[in-house]
This record gives structure tokens, sequence and C-alpha cells, in this order.
């Protein structure tokens, strides 16, 4: 699960896709809803009952954390001491 692709090769898929997500709002807002239409499910299925709750509630903070962060859920001021360092840690 490690590619191993070359620098062109990444830098003009990247551009692809920005290029598209900018002429097709539609593809924009699928990718936004993805977090929330997908991975509540998921996470609220191995979570058990009222795993849909609790995955919906863990989401929001992690959204909030990272809109805090301005674009980096680590820096955070909402995060504790430990949850900055398992961020550390999973870099």
């Amino acid at each position: 699960m490690n590619p191993q692709g070359s620098a062109w090769a990444q830098t003009l898929t990247s551009a692809a896709f920005v290029y598209y997500l900018s002429m097709t709002p539609a593809a924009a807002l699928v990718n936004l809803t993805q977090t929330t239409v997908v991975g509540v499910p998921i996470m609220g299925a191995y979570w058990g009952k009222g795993g849909q709750a609790r995955a919906a509630k863990e989401l929001a903070k992690a959204s909030s954390d990272f809109l805090r962060g301005r674009g980096n859920a680590g820096d955070s001021d909402s995060m504790t001491r430990d949850e900055k360092r398992a961020m550390q840690a999973a870099l």
C-alpha cells in the first residue's frame, strides 16, 4: 500500500484533481459530504448501540478541532495534551 510513483505523475494527478473540483461544484460537494455520509455509519456500527450519535459527536469535535487549529487539528486550543501527543505520534 505504498505506491512508488514519480513526482511529475503525482503533480499532474493533483493538478487534474484540483481542476476537476473547480470546474465541477457537484464533485466538490460529494467530497465534502463523504466523511459524514460514509464515516458516521461505519464508526457507529463499530461502537454498537448508540454508536451513530457517538460517531456524529466525535466527528463534530474533530471538525471543530480542525477549524480551531486553522487547518491543523494539532494546533487547536481545545485538545488535551494527550490528544496532541497522539497526533504527533501518528505523524
